[in-house]
């Protein structure tokens, strides 16, 4: 999906939204700036989607964009771990960077949960928000 500016003949700014079809030709739908859903940081653009004449984030999107957030910021608590039990570093418990990878497993399967039972944009952002996920 494609959002650009532009102005119209009289004068009056206006956003076109262009949605790539499968064919690749492009449907499109004039919004005025207004109907644009408010979301400064543009966190659920990639979940916009047009339901009659309106511009909605998709919950459905919204939720896969949250789970990849919480994927990447997993991967980074990971990653040390990870990096002792690959490489064998010496000097390093592996045990102890196993057992360090459970609590991060666990933490991110509570946080998994959580946004699969978000029931709003506004609940899947403060949940982004208070578990810092990246953005």
């Amino acid at each position: 999906m494609y959002a650009f500016n532009y102005t119209d003949d009289g004068g009056q700014p206006q956003v076109a939204v262009c949605n790539s079809l499968p064919d690749e030709s492009y449907g499109f739908g004039v919004i005025t700036p207004i109907e644009v859903p408010s979301q400064p940081d543009k966190l659920f653009r990639k979940a916009w989607t047009i339901v009659g004449n309106d511009l909605v984030v998709d919950l459905v999107k919204a939720k896969e964009i949250a789970h990849d957030k919480r994927r990447t910021q997993r991967d980074e608590l990971m990653k040390p771990h990870d990096d002792i039990i690959a490489k064998q570093i010496p000097g390093n418990d592996a045990v102890a960077a196993e057992a360090a990878r459970v609590v991060i497993r666990d933490a991110n399967a509570t946080i998994q949960a959580n946004i699969d039972a978000c029931v709003d944009e506004a609940s899947l952002r403060l949940l982004i928000e208070t578990e810092e996920l990246p953005t």
